[in-house]
């Protein structure tokens, strides 16, 4: 299958059922690690531009798209799950935002060292103050 040239058109995957990832795995919004209940250990890799992978059931998912899903119960879709603060390994939910691929841009390193603007006030932070409410019983 090959891959589409234009981003645009390209389609994420879709993610397994919410409460089959709730079964298989535990995150912690604090630290942003998700961990295998089987073994206790962190899932995945990280790829060469520093965001974390796993296999589950034969397919590759992005850590931070998963964890967002798990968090939140919304699958992203066709958005981008972006990471506020630039470190793709970061993946605490006060880091992670979903926005349209266009938003995100505005949050690369180019486009922060363009304008010299810091990431932070490209990035709005302070929806963080959204997930104080308590956990979902399943944390």
């Amino acid at each position: 299958m090959k891959k589409p040239k234009n981003k645009k058109l390209q389609k994420h995957k879709k993610l397994p059922a919410r409460n089959t990832l709730l079964a298989y795995f535990s995150y912690d919004p604090i630290t942003g690690i998700l961990t295998r209940h089987k073994t206790g250990k962190e899932v995945g890799w990280t790829d060469d531009k520093g965001y974390r992978r796993f296999r589950f059931k034969h397919v590759t998912y992005c850590v931070h798209r998963v964890v967002y899903y798990m968090y939140h119960g919304k699958d992203p879709a066709a958005k981008v799950i972006d990471h506020c603060n630039g470190d793709t390994s970061d993946n605490r939910i006060s880091n992670l935002r979903c926005v349209t691929h266009r938003t995100n841009l505005l949050n690369t390193a180019a486009c922060r060292a363009k304008d010299g603007v810091p990431v932070d006030l490209h990035c709005d932070v302070n929806h963080a103050e959204n997930y104080a409410l308590a956990l979902p019983p399943d944390f």
